[in-house]
């Protein structure tokens, strides 16, 4: 009996440790060339049409997080995509703050307030700014408004180039 109370706790310790080494939080390089990131995403992910830089416009039109120091946001030249991408790099320690002020004050405010005109002029595009995911990657805050196929896409390749080397 003792014997096996001591397998268990062996077994369970073991299953403990696996699991603490599965859920290790990833590292992501702090110094980005968000720019470069910007080209490199514009090549890797598809769209209709071909992709804008609208980032001097989004900061003029939109209150960008003052935590945010770069950024830099491309949407389709079709204007019947709402295919669209943003790269943030942010002060330290300020990544959920601006991940929540896209999410709550740009991306929910624009579907919010488009839904009735996206349904009525272009319904098989309004999911992609239902679906719009922001993520976070250590000092670098990234939206996409984009189907689900290509967002997969998208964010797989952030993935590849914010991944700190260990």
């Amino acid at each position: 009996m003792k014997k096996a109370f001591q397998t268990l706790i062996c077994i369970l310790l073991a299953a403990v440790s696996l699991g603490a080494t599965s859920c290790q939080k990833e590292t992501y390089q702090k110094d980005i060339d968000a720019k470069a990131m910007a080209d490199t995403l514009c090549q890797k992910t598809p769209t209709e049409s071909k992709w804008i830089d609208d980032s001097q416009t989004f900061i003029e039109e939109y209150i960008t997080p003052e935590a945010v120091k770069e950024s830099h946001v491309y949407y389709a030249q079709n204007t019947n995509d709402l295919d669209e991408f943003g790269i943030f790099e942010v002060e330290e320690g300020k990544a959920q703050e601006v991940r929540n002020q896209l999410l709550s004050g740009y991306l929910k405010k624009r579907y919010d307030e488009n839904l009735e005109w996206y349904n009525s002029y272009m319904p098989t595009q309004t999911p992609k700014l239902r679906d719009a995911e922001v993520r976070v990657y250590g000092n670098c805050v990234v939206y996409a408004v984009l189907s689900q196929a290509n967002r997969k896409t998208f964010f797989d390749e952030c993935e590849k180039l914010l991944k700190s080397e260990k």
